[in-house]
């Protein structure tokens, strides 16, 4: 559900991956070598206050080409 928290991993080694999430991600962390990440707008979103409720999300990947899409 889009009001939940919940923590999504998603590990990539030579791929192309697309990420669909119900909002924009309360934080977020890549890990990453040779790896392209686009996300809606050009730009990644801040993270929020750590205490903030939400998605978590880490991409761990090489070699590779993320996309991350939300509704803005």
């Amino acid at each position: 559900p889009a009001d939940s928290s919940m923590f999504v991993h998603v590990r990539t080694v030579m791929s192309e991956v697309r990420i669909m999430l119900p909002r924009p991600p309360a934080r977020r962390y890549v890990r990453s070598w040779a790896i392209d990440v686009s996300w809606p707008g050009g730009t990644a979103p801040r993270d929020n206050d750590p205490t903030t409720q939400g998605i978590q999300l880490l991409i761990d990947g090489y070699f590779s080409s993320v996309r991350v899409e939300y509704p803005s």
